[in-house]
């Protein structure tokens, strides 16, 4: 008995079909992974599709892959406002898709490749809560920080949704503020999210950049106190690089990448050279009542 068969041509060759298509991944704006796949969302055209990739292919042995099968590898979701997805952000066993007046939560699995193995609810029913800005976006203490209309709200794994920023809420109102290209960033060694809403102009060029009048304020979640900083400008965009702070401004006919100086010298401070005013009331002096030291 032989068992053996000899190959002549790619003719003689049969392969599996695979399960599903190898589409390539669309083009869009806003990219998580979930469930070991890559969504992508935010497309030009189609600004409400959610779409994500195959998982696996056992059919031919692939442990992973970037193929996203346009049949059926994706949803539409819709916003009962009419306006578009304007962010996505995964948040442990739950993928939140964001619109700028609603908020839809995905749960399940995606990566199963039949049946219905997932599903999309809507969490803000009444509206008026959404995501302004993609950038705006970021985790901390189990729970993802966004920027909406009326102020920052946090959203956790129960799907509970909380204002953040009551208590500064007027700052919010300036119709002049950029909501949509907000920025934040944890700065987790302080314990500080350090959050920019831009007010923009045009440079010569027609250039959009950040103004100094830009609203900048920072949020102590170990003291749970807010501040309001001035001379910091990373309009476009802060991460962390090797223990290292770096931030890109968007300034007049320019665009500066700089470090934070954390070497724990005099350095670290360069910026300090100006004394900065300010007022400071005990509150006996609030009561009109003399300090008492």
């Amino acid at each position: 008995f032989d068992d053996t068969h000899e190959i002549h041509s790619a003719s003689d060759i049969v392969l599996a079909d695979p399960i599903k298509r190898r589409d390539p991944p669309p083009k869009g704006k806003y990219l998580e992974t979930f469930k070991n796949c890559l969504v992508i969302a935010g497309q030009n055209s189609n600004v409400n599709n959610l779409q994500y990739s195959l998982s696996s292919g056992t059919s031919i042995n692939e442990i992973g892959s970037e193929y996203f099968p346009d049949d059926d590898n994706g949803t539409v979701i819709e916003s009962s406002f009419g306006d578009r997805i304007t962010s996505i952000a995964a948040l442990r066993d739950l993928l939140f898709i964001f619109h700028s007046n609603s908020i839809h939560v995905l749960a399940g699995n995606i990566a199963e490749p039949e049946g219905l193995p997932y599903s999309i609810d809507l969490l803000t029913k009444e509206g008026g809560i959404g995501c302004k800005s993609h950038s705006s976006v970021t985790e901390f203490r189990n729970q993802l920080l966004f920027l909406s209309e009326t102020g920052y709200y946090t959203i956790n794994s129960s799907t509970a949704l909380s204002e953040l920023s009551d208590l500064i809420k007027p700052l919010f109102i300036d119709k002049n503020l950029k909501k949509k290209r907000a920025v934040s960033f944890n700065w987790t060694e302080e314990n500080v999210i350090v959050m920019m809403i831009p007010k923009e102009a045009t440079d010569a060029n027609g250039h959009i950049y950040a103004t100094n009048q830009s609203l900048i304020v920072a949020y102590d979640y170990f003291k749970d106190a807010w501040l309001q900083w001035d001379n910091i400008n990373f309009a476009a965009g802060a991460t962390l690089f090797n223990n290292s702070i770096y931030i890109n401004s968007r300034k007049n006919e320019q665009s500066v990448l700089s470090k934070m100086n954390d070497a724990g010298n005099t350095y670290d401070y360069i910026d300090h050279h100006e004394p900065i005013n300010f007022e400071y009331d005990t509150n006996w002096e609030s009561l009109g009542e003399p300090t008492i030291p």
